[in-house]
């Protein structure tokens, strides 16, 4: 346009000219203008191709920066996120930096630095195909060492007041190409350096009364007061027809409803919610229609966000900006980092009941864990100090686990009370035994002491050696109401062993076993490991668990906590014909703290020494591979049964201990956890599964198993009893069911643990931390089936005591955000 506009004007310019001079002149003039006109058309053309040029390559260079900018960007966001999701895995990031700004642009692949922190290169395709590719190179540096900082929530957020790790990291971005615009090969052309700063905040999950994934739904039938923080990634819906107080802050992705979900219709006016950090009178709660609510009576509608934020300001969010970001429901499984940073692995190893002397197999394995090296964890298969593996010494291990334990007299003497050992009916033994044949009696009490103390010894060596020779498991009550020698075929011999005379053998042979342990003021426990169920009702199997609400049999491997942490000091395997101690197998026990309450664990140097994670882990699985009948999704008739829980084999908080440990149970399969469980010596603790299941404390026969069959309380040595007072303290993990809009109802928090009793009048007393983040995945049984359970007294709330980071259970499972520094460009082009 520019060279017509010139040649237009020397036309014009000609014109005017020839009108007044001669035609020589005007010939003249008319071969000047022509040159003139070819000369200055040669330059407009000239200039028109190198403004072109110049217009692409400014064009293309702006593209090249837009494009450069964004993409290093977009990786900028992708490193971040890398880094979320470690520390959202129970892991952190790890490596070194590069070793210079420019390092990663040269050819020396030493100085890229490594792992997490590495350089790392992608391509962006370039939407022109004569320019070469936009490259983008990325690398993190750590802040302050990679070391944490223990902080609380700043007032204002998101989970104010909430405990935190927030460690940071500096993430650099640099673009660029191979060649420039004009496609010249001459080094790496920048485009843009960007850095952008990051804090990771890692907030645990217990530290919230209740903390859901999906929508929460509250509607308790009784008043109920929980007094910690509550978040859902979905909407909450709560009311009461009596009270429902929430005294900590609720945040919610979406929106608040005082309505049921799956019946819309069905709306409330019970639930208050504090204006402010809870105080010891409540005089700071609101209630929700009154002053959330558009209208003055109930109504289906949410609750006005501007009402809320002005009647509570930052006590509730609502329509917070994005989901938190969780662990996937797998981490529980093997994959996950609660098996691979367990402490103590058992695998239930289910043989079918069909099988002929199936009980003769042990169904299970269980191997403790050398962590002295955090990042080559050594499985130790029940291994003492330098022992070799061998794999019938292991099994021999195994076997025991199946059997009665004899315990200590330090532990046998400890009157009943909430610490004693032995069972109740032998916790008033005499001084002399046996107390139930007087001609016996009589013979042992005309012994010396000398006497006494050697025939003790070899009758209660001889007698673990018959236990622990045994193929199937013992019957633990049979261990007081039967004569031994109907147990043990060894007994019903005439003729005595070696180490006996004839009236020793006589008179041994009248007495339980028990009783033989009692002869130096000793008892037996009941087994650490035992399997109840059965595959199918028709079946013989010494005890049952029928799930009304899955509408099955199930197999449970039962683990005795007490057991357990008895036989890793006084336990007991045969090592061929030889009684080998167990002890120290599982783990390395602490040293005995005089400041821990009187005959605990803890007391008595009985816990674990282990801090790795925070304390103890415990991680179960299934391997049904040998067995008919799978762990199929949404049927599996497997899970794990804890009992006899009411004291943890973790560190208490004591002068000693001021940093408490704990223990926390993980598995991917149902947790049924019976009776009062870590409210002796109480300790950090929480339970993870698929889901939980809460038996009450009369869930326990004299065998000392569960036994429950197609009704709603437990059948205990042949009678359906009714539950008593339980109390639960722990945090807990586990699925549940999900509300349809007019279908199905989830049961609401209230049903969060899955009864299986008919508690009406009962109290279930629950101090601890609800965590929801998937359906369970391998149980079916939706809430509401008729006959399952009757509801007990609800005395529930949040536990103020994980309010204090260092009173955390072990592991706790927790979730990250990410906080956006600071955000630079520190070149562009």
């Amino acid at each position: 346009m520019k060279t017509n506009r010139h040649l237009l004007f020397l036309f014009q310019l000609l014109k005017s000219q020839h009108s007044r001079k001669s035609n020589q002149e005007q010939g003249y003039i008319l071969v000047v203008a022509l040159g003139i006109v070819l000369a200055l058309s040669g330059l407009m053309a000239l200039y028109a191709k190198t403004n072109n040029n110049t217009e692409k390559e400014t064009t293309s260079s702006a593209v090249a920066s837009n494009s450069g900018f964004y993409g290093a960007e977009a990786q900028l966001n992708i490193r971040a996120n890398q880094i979320k999701e470690k520390f959202l895995n129970y892991g952190k990031p790890k490596g070194t930096s590069p070793s210079k700004a420019d390092a990663c642009l040269d050819n020396d692949s030493s100085n890229d630095g490594t792992i997490d922190y590495t350089c790392e290169v992608s391509s962006i395709s370039s939407y022109n195909k004569a320019l070469s590719d936009t490259l983008v190179t990325t690398y993190v540096i750590e802040k302050n060492g990679g070391v944490g900082v223990q902080g609380i929530v700043p007032q204002g957020d998101n989970y104010q007041g909430l405990s935190m790790l927030e460690v940071g990291h500096s993430i650099y971005a640099l673009s660029f190409k191979e060649t420039d615009v004009n496609n010249k090969n001459d080094g790496k052309q920048a485009t843009a350096i960007l850095q952008m700063d990051v804090k990771s905040r890692l907030i645990p999950m217990f530290q919230f009364a209740a903390f859901y994934v999906g929508d929460l739904e509250i509607f308790p039938g009784a008043a109920m007061t929980l007094s910690g923080p509550i978040h859902t990634n979905g909407d909450l819906f709560m009311g009461s027809n009596v009270s429902l107080d929430v005294k900590g802050q609720v945040t919610t992705v979406k929106d608040i409803y005082a309505r049921r979900k799956h019946k819309p219709s069905e709306t409330f006016d019970g639930a208050r919610i504090s204006t402010q950090l809870p105080d010891t009178t409540g005089s700071f709660l609101k209630n929700l229609i009154k002053f959330a609510s558009d209208t003055a009576a109930k109504t289906q509608l949410a609750m006005n966000p501007q009402k809320i934020a002005t009647n509570w300001g930052n006590q509730i969010k609502v329509r917070t900006e994005a989901p938190v970001s969780i662990p996937e429901p797998s981490f529980l499984n093997t994959e996950g980092d609660y098996y691979k940073k367990a402490d103590i692995r058992i695998t239930f190893k289910p043989i079918a009941t069909s099988t002929a002397n199936y009980l003769n197999t042990v169904p299970f394995e269980i191997t403790g864990m050398n962590r002295q090296d955090p990042d080559n964890p050594i499985e130790t298969k029940l291994l003492s100090t330098g022992e070799t593996f061998n794999t019938s010494i292991y099994n021999a291990k195994l076997k025991s686990l199946r059997q009665p334990i004899m315990v200590g007299a330090d532990l046998a003497a400890i009157p009943a009370g909430n610490y004693n050992v032995c069972p109740s009916i032998d916790t008033a033994l005499p001084t002399t035994k046996p107390a139930n044949n007087t001609t016996v009696q009589n013979w042992w009490n005309a012994l010396t002491t000398a006497q006494k103390n050697t025939l003790a010894t070899n009758a209660q060596n001889y007698l673990q050696e018959q236990i622990l020779s045994q193929s199937a498991p013992l019957s633990f009550n049979s261990l007081s109401n039967t004569a031994t020698k109907t147990l043990l075929t060894a007994f019903a011999s005439t003729t005595p062993p070696t180490g006996f005379n004839d009236t020793e053998w006589k008179n041994i042979k009248e007495m339980n076993p028990q009783e033989i342990a009692g002869l130096t003021s000793r008892c037996f426990v009941a087994a650490p490991i035992l399997e109840v169920g059965r595959d199918v009702a028709s079946h013989t199997t010494p005890f049952r668990y029928y799930n009304v609400r899955e509408g099955r049999d199930m197999r449970l491997l039962q683990i005795n906590i007490q057991s357990l942490v008895i036989w890793n000091r006084d336990g007991q395997y045969l090592n061929g014909t030889t009684l080998t101690s167990t002890a120290d197998l599982l783990y390395t026990p602490a040293a005995a703290d005089a400041n821990a309450p009187a005959n605990s664990f803890q007391r008595l140097g009985l816990a674990a020494l282990d801090d790795t994670e925070g304390g103890m882990v415990v991680h179960a699985t299934i391997n049904d591979s040998a067995t008919t009948r799978k762990a199929s999704l949404l049927t599996s008739p497997y899970g794990f049964a804890f009992i006899n829980g009411k004291q943890l084999f973790g560190l208490g908080q004591t002068t000693t201990h001021p940093d408490p440990t704990g223990v926390t149970i993980a598995s991917d399969q149902a947790i049924y956890v019976q009776g009062d469980y870590n409210n002796v010596n109480k300790q950090p603790a929480s339970i993870l599964a698929d889901s939980f299941n809460p038996l009450s404390n009369a869930c326990l026969n004299d065998d000392r198993a569960i036994n429950h069959l197609n009704e709603k309380n437990c059948n205990i040595n042949g009678s359906n009893v009714l539950p008593t007072d339980t109390t639960f303290n722990a945090g807990v993990l586990s699925g549940t069911d999900v509300s349809v809009v007019n279908g199905a109802y989830n049961g609401g928090l209230e049903n969060y643990p899955r009864f299986a009793e008919n508690w009406g009048g009962r109290t279930w007393t629950y101090r601890g931390s609800f965590v929801s983040i998937a359906e369970p995945k391998y149980v079916s049984g939706v809430w509401g089936k008729a006959n399952v359970y009757d509801a007990p007294n609800r005395n529930w709330d949040y536990d103020t005591d994980f309010n204090d980071p260092n009173k955390l259970p072990p592991l706790t499972p927790q979730f990250v955000v990410l906080k956006q520094e600071s955000f630079i460009r520190s070149f562009d082009q």
